[in-house]
Order: structure tokens, then sequence, then C-alpha cells
């Protein structure tokens, strides 16, 4: 075996379970003590796969041997995602970009397992299913329902927000 030093800045492909294509994850804290950090920025993928209909930010990634924390998912990351309809963001992500998940039409569920969200980027979420469920942690749910209603959730009017268990 061989293991390559992750540079901060460089774009790696990751082979994730039920998603077609790589994910791209960009490394933000190159550290290999497993305290390294990296933004999910999009997929390998075309927007219009029709396979790509799921899709779980995981906690963290193996890159090169070594664990990365995801605490982001970057800008535009998955925007125009046709057929996406469900989301899921790990607990170690405290940012969700703009436009991260925008135009995405059929997406019609987002659980955020995260409980360290502090960032969640303007549209965001624009242009989703209009009766999206968004899941949210209990103990962050009036914080997060507040912030994704004022930035990141801003077309669906029926949207319907749920506490998670």
């Amino acid at each position: 075996t061989f293991a390559i030093k992750a540079g901060k800045g460089k774009i790696y492909k990751v082979a994730q379970k039920g998603v077609p294509g790589y994910l791209k994850y960009k490394v933000t804290n190159a550290a290999s003590n497993g305290k390294g950090t990296v933004t999910l920025v999009g997929s390998t993928s075309k927007k219009n796969d029709k396979k790509f209909k799921s899709l779980t930010v995981v906690s963290s990634v193996k890159i090169g041997g070594v664990n990365f924390n995801v605490t982001a998912v970057g800008a535009k990351a998955f925007t125009g995602r046709k057929y996406l309809t469900t989301v899921v963001i790990g607990g170690n992500v405290k940012t969700i970009g703009g436009a991260a998940f925008s135009k995405c039409g059929k997406l019609g569920k987002v659980t955020i397992k995260s409980t360290r969200i502090t960032t969640i980027g303007k549209n965001a979420f624009q242009g989703v299913k209009s009766n999206v469920k968004i899941y949210l942690p209990k103990k962050k749910y009036d914080a997060y329902a507040k912030k994704l209603k004022a930035k990141g959730m801003n077309t669906p009017k029926k949207a319907v927000y749920k506490k998670s268990k």
C-alpha cells in the first residue's frame, strides 16, 4: 500500500456507495493526524444522470489513507441535479454554500444531522420541491428553521419542517 499526501486546495475524487461516478472533495486543511477537513464540491456524474437520486454527505471521508472531516458543502455543488430526491447532511458539516442544492426540482426530503452548522448560503435550497420535508436536529430546530427560511429555503412556501428523533 501507499499513502497520498493530500495537499490543501487540491480536489480528490472519492467513490461512495449508491452515488454514480465520484464525489469531489476539496482539501481545506491538509492535517494528516485525523483533523484535516474537506469541502464537498460536486460530483463527476452529469447533472441529468437519472441514477443520481440520493446523496448522503458523510461525516468523514478517507483520502490517501487519511480521514478528513467533511465540514462544508460548496457553493453550487449540486445545483440543477434534476433527479435528486433525497439529501442527508452529515454530522460534521458547518457550512452549506450558496445555491448548493438550488434548482433540484425533485428534491423532496432533506435531513440535517449536523448540530454544528453556522452558515447557510443564499439560495442554498432555492427551486426544490414546493412541499419539501426538512428534518432538523431537535436541539437546533428553531435556529436552523430560522436560517433556512431567511436564506437557504427561499422558494418553497409549503415546506414542512420536522424535528428529527
